[in-house]
């Protein structure tokens, strides 16, 4: 059987109030993070509520709530913890950080921040918000960026970082990999993060065949998921936003085994087909629920839907209600 990768959940709300801090400062964050870290609110409301993926040694992410706190990693803390792997993180508030050449610098939401995790540092989070993290060691960046100096740096507005952070986005969303899949969204997760910090040549070449190939497609996916109930949605729509030519879309798509078009159409016959076999929608017409998923042609709509369910939209329905009976 294949092994799975399963997400692991971090949250204040499952500890006791007597003694939820005490496990935060001591237990969680000293000996799992490795900093010290003290609260910059009341700590009866204080929360932290965090999931991580380690998807292999090599590569994993975070995210989740954080309230207003101060954490700082010590020399010695650093070197305890002996992680020579390095950091991405973004805040949906600003923050400060201080490390290596930065010092209070401070951060606006969608920056990013790059910072080794073997150093010293000091995180300044004043208001609460969601946090976004990705972790790479640096034995895998190093045949990308051999020059690689690790030191703290600051990213401003970064379509690459952009990119990374959306298919990580994407990745944080499935419920657990099996270990195949998850050894791939590392790599993908890696070669994202060598083009955002510089990644140039032969090596450069993988990595946008790989990484950025894959994160532009589930953006891509992702966008269509969004917006399929438009019936004026087109590739020229889809391609325009992510600044990519009609001709690239289609690529991606075709080289994934499919079509934009067949991709938009899956996501509309789903639709009607979830309404279908839901009885809170038995009084609509199939017609009405084919035009609110963005069909315009209600005839290429049967047709498309007997092929890819087997049968017309009223036996399904039928089967469905009869089911609940």
């Amino acid at each position: 059987m294949t092994a799975r990768v399963l997400p692991h959940r971090f949250t204040t709300d499952a500890l006791p109030a007597t003694t939820r801090m005490e496990f935060v400062r001591d237990g969680y964050a000293r000996l799992a993070m490795a900093v010290d870290l003290e609260p910059l609110c009341d700590e009866g409301a204080f929360r932290l509520d965090l999931t991580t993926f380690q998807l292999t040694p090599n590569a994993g992410l975070g995210g989740g709530l954080l309230s207003p706190y101060a954490a700082r990693r010590t020399r010695q803390l650093a070197a305890h913890a002996g992680i020579d792997a390095v950091l991405v993180t973004r805040f949906t508030q600003p923050f400060q950080f201080t490390g290596g050449p930065l010092a209070q610098t401070a951060f606006a939401p969608g920056d990013t921040l790059f910072a080794p995790m073997d150093e010293a540092f000091e995180y300044l989070y004043p208001a609460a918000g969601h946090i976004q993290t990705i972790w790479v060691q640096r034995a895998a960046l190093r045949p990308m960026l051999p020059r690689l100096d690790g030191h703290a740096r600051h990213f401003g507005a970064s379509p690459r970082m952009d990119l990374l952070f959306g298919y990580a986005s994407a990745v944080r969303r499935e419920a657990a990999f099996d270990a195949p899949l998850a050894e791939l969204a590392a790599g993908h997760l890696t070669d994202l993060l060598a083009l955002a910090l510089g990644a140039h040549g032969d090596a450069a070449e993988q990595a946008r065949m790989g990484g950025e190939r894959a994160a532009r497609l589930s953006a891509l996916r992702a966008d269509v998921a969004r917006a399929y109930r438009d019936p004026q949605l087109s590739v020229a729509h889809v391609a325009q936003r992510h600044g990519l030519s009609v001709r690239q879309v289609q690529r991606l798509f075709e080289e994934d085994g499919s079509t934009f078009t067949a991709h938009l159409q899956n996501c509309r016959l789903a639709h009607v087909q979830r309404m279908l076999i839901d009885p809170r929608h038995a009084h609509q017409l199939v017609a009405t629920l084919a035009y609110d998923a963005g069909f315009s042609d209600l005839a290429a709509f049967n047709r498309l839907f007997k092929q890819r369910f087997g049968a017309a939209p009223t036996q399904v329905r039928e089967a469905a209600l009869q089911g609940g009976h």
